[in-house]
């Protein structure tokens, strides 16, 4: 049993690694060679800006906003909310709420993209139209610079912190902060490339992550005792109400960022089709594998 969980966190460390490093660094080098980026600090940057993407430009499938959406919530906080409900609630309960609460986010993010797909124009641009204009750039733009910050950060950390165990004491308690900085910095060379280099980005990824999933799926389904999921006593006391606010709340940020996918997008109907899917189907899915794995870790320890 635990040679088998220590497989699936060398897999899951190593698409840490795929996802933050190897990908990021592949496109840099493409930036670079191309004239992508040209004299430091000046970096030619999403093409469009603050402007809005003009409609024979806007040729983002359903396909290209799943992979994009399904690249966001295929993460580790997806499985720390599952893990989450299952010792507060009973099963069946713990279920609903992952269901529906990934449901709303779902539908959330989906309709905060509709201002791109009827304008063209990012997330921020959004907020003139509510509160005017310097306080309705800047105001939205604030929160999600903090929202972000947290989630960025913890996924940077813990990236630093796969690498730094990887590569043992080689350059001793300067490791883990130097190859953190490092992550940082190719994770945010993906966003200075533009919609287009995040699109390619995450159509690279997002099959090995799928591959990681499926493979956990699959010791979930051979290693926990269907029995165990109804039989376990959950010892917290999160109502539904609570569950459905931890959900939402955690990944609500991506509803005020959703144009700046969407505005790329063919149509309001291909954010439909891709979003939904890459958001609610992901995340419910792997919040329920984490349920799954914290009822038998429960088990093992009690």
């Amino acid at each position: 049993m635990k040679g088998k969980r220590n497989n699936l966190l060398t897999i899951y460390s190593f698409t840490i690694i795929y996802n933050n490093i190897i990908i990021p660094f592949y496109l840099l080098l493409v930036a670079v060679k191309r004239g992508w980026l040209k004299v430091l600090p000046v970096f030619h940057i999403e093409k469009y800006g603050l402007d809005a993407v003009p409609q024979n430009e806007r040729t983002a499938t359903w396909f290209d906003l799943f992979t994009i959406w399904s690249g966001v919530s295929i993460c580790l906080p997806s499985f720390i909310v599952g893990t989450l409900l299952v010792p507060a609630c009973i099963w069946s309960e713990a279920v609903q709420i992952n269901f529906w609460g990934n449901l709303i986010v779902g539908v959330l993010i989906v309709l905060g993209g509709y201002f791109g797909t009827k304008t063209g124009f990012p997330a921020v641009v959004m907020g003139r139209y509510v509160f005017g204009y310097p306080l309705g750039q800047w105001l939205p733009t604030t929160a999600l610079l903090i929202s972000t910050l947290g989630w960025y950060a913890v996924m940077t950390v813990l990236t630093g912190m796969a690498l730094a165990e990887i590569a043992g004491h080689i350059l001793g308690p300067v490791m883990l902060p130097l190859i953190t900085a490092l992550v940082g910095l190719l994770n945010a060379s993906t966003a200075v490339a533009g919609f287009h280099k995040i699109r390619l980005f995450n159509r690279l990824m997002v099959p090995l992550l799928a591959l990681f999933c499926i493979y956990l799926a699959y010791n979930v389904y051979i290693q926990v005792e269907h029995s165990a999921t109804t039989s376990y006593h959950p010892s917290g006391n999160l109502s539904f109400g609570e569950g459905i606010d931890l959900i939402i709340g955690s990944v609500l940020a991506g509803a005020f960022s959703a144009s700046d996918f969407s505005r790329y997008a063919i149509n309001n109907l291909h954010n439909w089709l891709g979003t939904l899917p890459g958001t609610f189907v992901m995340s419910f899915l792997l919040g329920f594998l984490a349920a799954c794995l914290r009822i038998d870790t429960l088990k093992n320890c009690g």
